[in-house]
């Protein structure tokens, strides 16, 4: 009797540890509880602190902020926008400039299909915060410059989301894309920034991942970090302008994927954007809703590569569904990670959200390039071999 309760016990451990690095590792929850004051985090201990920070413009382009730094002292500026400051400057951790951005005349919303001939796109998602590995990525690929223009043609760069929490330069992030949106448009090319559950997050008031740097920072400028990204704030009207889904020819980009129950409901792709990004902020509480902004939405679902945390895995006919329904062949996503950018369900579906080291020129290709229909594998080094 001793031994059969010893042996329930001890199996009852094991399957609490089992299942809390599961939700671990998927971000359902934070901390696995051992006992009480002790538990396990995923991911490393937050060492960041307060540091230089881009320009911030609020207050519908009525204030700036921003953080700089000139020799061993820090700058913290928050005042009235002036005429000059139409044109602002985007500065590394060193104070030293890394670019310049025009801000837009005018952000409107992004339409959710595309259908213009480009010989090539490029697709990554989830940097994380990790401007360097983004910086270093886009200029071995020649989608930029040494100066940081857009030298990628009437081509495409597609980001599946998750630009937001983990690492410390989010904003860098965010103001280069801003930045090459409108050279590409010039060129005859285009951006895409199709925004992932990490973004969206962010903009809902939920900053669980966001890194400790960004709160000091807040209170330094004497504005909280939720006016960063606001309704009224520049990069928060232009997040709120970009969709969860995107089709481009004949190919679907989303951060996560979409679950075969929303094409149960027979809703367009401009349906979903709009029905999403109406209702940011809002508690899910039709079906309706919460098909669209729970754990089957297009920036949560995880049921192409994983029958675990609730998810059913789907089967290839579900996928053949989907495709046939939206007029697609491939389907491309970022947000669960996979070993290796390849295919799936007879080449229809491709993961790309590899896990990268810290280490530039160390990690297994994690961006996607498409050359006249043909899939390749990249790494930040420029390095590209064809997948399967």
């Amino acid at each position: 009797m001793k031994k059969k309760i010893i042996l329930t016990i001890s199996a009852i451990i094991l399957l609490y540890f089992l299942i809390g690095a599961v939700l671990l590792r998927t971000e359902i929850i934070q901390r696995l509880y051992i006992f009480p004051g002790w538990s396990i985090k995923f991911g490393k201990d937050d060492q960041s602190k307060f540091s230089i920070e881009p320009p911030i413009i609020y207050q519908n382009r009525q204030k700036l902020a921003k953080i700089e730094n000139a020799g061993d002292n820090f700058t913290i500026i928050n005042r009235e926008i002036s005429a000059k400051d139409s044109v602002i400057s985007v500065n590394d951790e060193n104070g030293d400039l890394l670019f310049n951005v025009k801000l837009k005349e005018s952000i409107t919303k992004n339409p959710s299909i595309y259908n213009q001939s480009t010989q090539k796109t490029f697709v990554v998602s989830d940097i994380e915060g990790n401007f360097p590995f983004f910086e270093k990525l886009l200029k071995s690929n020649k989608i930029i410059d040494d100066k940081f223009n857009w030298t990628f043609g009437n081509n495409h760069l597609v980001l599946l989301g998750d630009f937001f929490d983990r690492g410390t330069q989010v904003f860098e992030s965010l103001w280069l894309i801003y930045k090459l949106e409108a050279e590409a448009e010039k060129q005859g090319g285009k951006v895409h920034f199709i925004l992932g559950n990490h973004d969206i997050m962010n903009l809902e008031g939920d900053f669980r991942y966001v890194k400790k740097k960004y709160l000091i920072n807040a209170d330094s400028l004497n504005l909280e970090y939720k006016n960063w990204i606001s309704g009224n704030s520049e990069l928060g009207t232009w997040l709120r302008s970009k969709n969860v889904v995107e089709k481009i020819n004949n190919k679907l980009f989303l951060h996560a994927g979409l679950s075969p129950n929303i094409v149960k409901t027979g809703k367009s792709l401009e349906d979903v954007n709009i029905i999403i990004s109406k209702n940011i902020n809002i508690k899910p509480t039709t079906e309706e809703l919460k098909l669209l902004k729970n754990q089957e939405s297009p920036y949560w679902y995880r049921g192409y590569f994983t029958s675990q945390d609730g998810y059913k895995q789907v089967t290839q006919k579900e996928i053949d569904n989907i495709c046939n329904y939206y007029k697609i062949n491939h389907i491309i996503v970022g947000h669960t990670p996979v070993d290796e950018i390849r295919t799936y369900y007879n080449k229809k579906v491709i993961g790309i959200d590899v896990l990268r080291e810290n280490e530039i020129g160390k990690n297994t290709p994690s961006a996607l390039i498409i050359e006249n229909n043909i899939f390749f594998a990249v790494d930040e080094m420029g390095r590209k071999k064809a997948i399967n």
